[in-house]
């Protein structure tokens, strides 16, 4: 960690923080992170499709060309 962010933060104060905020944000991030990880799964199948689509079309091309 470099020096000097390190010494800045030797000097902060931790903040205080309600337990039950911690708790409502435990709770908001386990909800989310399924839904998160659920579109990120879509998008990486929607990028597959259109990898293989891609790979395809140039093929067919140079069929029709000959």
């Amino acid at each position: 960690m470099d020096e000097k962010l390190k010494s800045y933060l030797e000097k902060c104060n931790p903040a205080t923080v309600d337990q039950s905020t911690l708790d409502d944000l435990r709770t908001a991030m386990e909800e989310a992170i399924p839904e998160i990880a659920e579109s990120i799964r879509q998008q990486e199948r929607l990028a597959a499709r259109f990898r293989t689509a891609a790979s395809r079309r140039p093929q067919s091309r140079t069929g029709n060309q000959d």
